[in-house]
């Protein structure tokens, strides 16, 4: 091989030229996303949208390397709003679903239970907070204590009606007679609340039923404290309780609709 032959094969192939390097953009291409998701991070009907948007728009600047500013203050606001929407979504979820059991237990009518307002109907309600008028306040007053009334005079004749069965079912006189004196005198002294006080005008006519009622049960059980045996006490006439039962029912009706919780006793 000659001189040049070995010169020549030596250089080594020269490469084909490079295309140049696609030049980097001057702008970020998702700036403007960035602005729309900061503006409409400021609405709370499309925070959901904004948050998106600005996710988006800041995940891809950033690929592109730039620092969009606008996305991520998008973000951070929606982020909130998102937040705060949602606590005040299951705010008035649970007050709705609040108002809608307690209309349903109370009825039809305008109930004040505290510092609340329910004004209930057959197919809507609406619950109000903060304080009443004066003339609400002094009803809701009359009634609160129309119910300490009636609780007063009905738990001691039920507690004292609860003693009674447990002595009837003794049989013996001698157990019967001084449970039946002091449900006597129970039933005396709710006589005496449910004739001796003013009531509101709905319960009134119940309130005085219950009243003589109670009279006619007191002598009742007084007569059978007094018999000799059971014989005697067993021929002692009592009132019918049906009717009293179903009066009973009217009045505690009546509390709950006005906003009171009857006295489970």
């Amino acid at each position: 091989m000659s001189q040049s032959e070995e010169s020549t094969a030596s250089v080594p192939p020269v490469p084909a030229a490079l295309p140049p390097a696609a030049p980097a953009p001057s702008d970020d291409p998702f700036r403007v996303f960035g602005i729309i998701g900061f503006v409409l991070s400021f609405f709370a009907i499309v925070n959901i949208a904004a948050l998106i948007i600005s996710i988006i728009a800041l995940v891809r600047s950033k690929r592109a390397g730039f620092r969009n500013r606008f996305a991520l203050a998008g973000t951070v606001i929606s982020s909130i709003g998102v937040i705060i929407t949602i606590a005040l979504g299951s705010l008035a979820g649970s007050t709705l679903v609040g108002a809608a059991q307690t209309c349903a237990r109370l009825g039809d009518g305008i109930h004040v239970v505290g510092s609340s307002t329910y004004t209930c109907t057959p197919t809507s309600f609406f619950v109000s907070f903060g304080p009443q008028a004066p003339t609400r306040s002094a009803d809701n007053r009359r009634w609160a204590s129309a119910n300490s009334l009636y609780a007063e005079a009905v738990c001691p004749t039920n507690a004292a009606r609860e003693a009674l069965y447990d002595a009837l079912n003794t049989n013996d006189i001698d157990q019967i007679a001084p449970v039946a004196a002091s449900a006597s005198t129970e039933f005396d002294a709710a006589a005496e609340v449910f004739l001796d006080h003013s009531w509101p005008t709905e319960i009134e006519d119940d309130i005085r039923f219950l009243g003589e009622t109670s009279i006619s049960l007191a002598d009742s059980w007084g007569a059978v404290s007094s018999s000799a045996d059971m014989d005697a006490a067993s021929s002692v006439p009592f009132p019918d309780a049906q009717t009293p039962f179903e009066a009973a029912q009217r009045i505690r009706a009546e509390l709950s609709r006005h906003g009171q919780e009857p006295a489970a006793c």
